[in-house]
């Protein structure tokens, strides 16, 4: 299914949308308008943009998706995404921004078994605010791959709760990448666990730089979900 550049499909409360594995592929704009006790259920639909469409936007607020993906990197462009107050639970794929035309946020979100967001920036930033990540299946839970002309990725109050995980990463080889981290949880208060968790020019002279954690909390913080809202 393709949502044309000019048309807007939005999902209201309630509404029950099984994809079967078929894609929905944006080149306008897709409201997801669920509620706190009325979310948006949608399963096994995978969600992308349209090839070659920048302008696209996903508006998507109190949805509880199961399976399929969102964004798994088959357009070579990203419009701008709006993701909040979600739970997303075993996506088939990572996330895969390409250079978003605007910037993105990602708000009170619940990833669980996720593979993780894969950013590269241009002359914007991605926020990955007060969000909860734990039962991580990928190799990272953010990571930032490009930024230029003052882009970047930002990630601030969220809980990465797996420990033995790698959550924020500037992937060796890349020359231009910047992810900041600072005041997260990260399940624990121990500096080298957290250090752990963090893969930068600390552990490999190739990547881009280092990523600031400072600042770091030692318990959630009190507008990032403590547990899985449904």
């Amino acid at each position: 299914v393709q949502l044309a550049q000019s048309a807007t499909l939005t999902m209201e409360a309630g509404t029950i949308v099984g994809g079967v594995g078929y894609n929905l592929d944006l080149f306008g704009t897709l409201d997801v308008n669920g509620t706190a006790t009325d979310r948006v259920e949608i399963t096994d639909l995978k969600i992308r943009g349209g090839l070659n469409s920048t302008q696209f936007v996903l508006d998507m607020s109190y949805a509880h998706m199961t399976g399929g993906s969102l964004y798994s990197g088959t357009a070579p462009y990203t419009g701008v995404i709006y993701l909040s107050d979600s739970v997303l639970v075993d996506l088939d794929s990572y996330m895969y921004l390409w250079y978003p035309s605007g910037d993105c946020y990602f708000e009170r979100n619940v990833f669980i078994g996720f593979q993780g967001i894969s950013a590269g920036t241009q002359g914007h930033h991605v926020y990955v605010t007060n969000n909860v990540f734990y039962d991580q299946q990928g190799p990272y839970a953010i990571k930032d791959w490009a930024a230029y002309n003052g882009g970047d990725t930002i990630a601030q109050y969220n809980s990465f709760l797996d420990t033995s995980q790698t959550a924020v990463i500037l992937p060796p080889g890349y020359s231009s990448s910047a992810l900041v981290a600072t005041d997260n949880y990260w399940g624990t208060t121990d500096v080298a666990t957290i250090e752990s968790m963090i893969y930068d020019q600390n552990d490999d002279l190739s990547c881009a730089g280092y990523i600031d954690y400072s600042g770091y909390l030692s318990a959630a913080h009190p507008d990032t979900p403590d547990h899985v809202p449904w």
